[in-house]
């Protein structure tokens, strides 16, 4: 079973709701496991605006994420290039 975008905020509000210093290390942790059970990038944009911390967050994934995919284009266009 997949969380919803309201589920997603609710939870995260949960941690927040309860401690004022929530660490950014905790939202990237929380952003983290939702992609592991496979939460997209577009679900996990939907859940911004919430919490400035949890943006932060969500932001860091996608930078981090785009820069990986723009990594394996390298990497596949290297390989192409090195079989002719």
């Amino acid at each position: 079973m997949m969380l919803n975008e309201t589920q997603i905020v609710d939870l995260w509000l949960l941690f927040t709701d309860h401690n004022d210093n929530v660490p950014a290390s905790l939202a990237e942790r929380y952003v983290e496991l939702l992609v592991d059970f496979g939460t997209g990038d577009s679900l996990l944009k939907k859940c911004m605006g919430t919490d400035p911390t949890f943006d932060e967050a969500i932001k860091f994934y996608l930078e981090e994420d785009e820069d990986f995919d723009d990594d394996d284009d390298d990497d596949d266009d290297d390989d192409e290039l090195d079989l002719y």
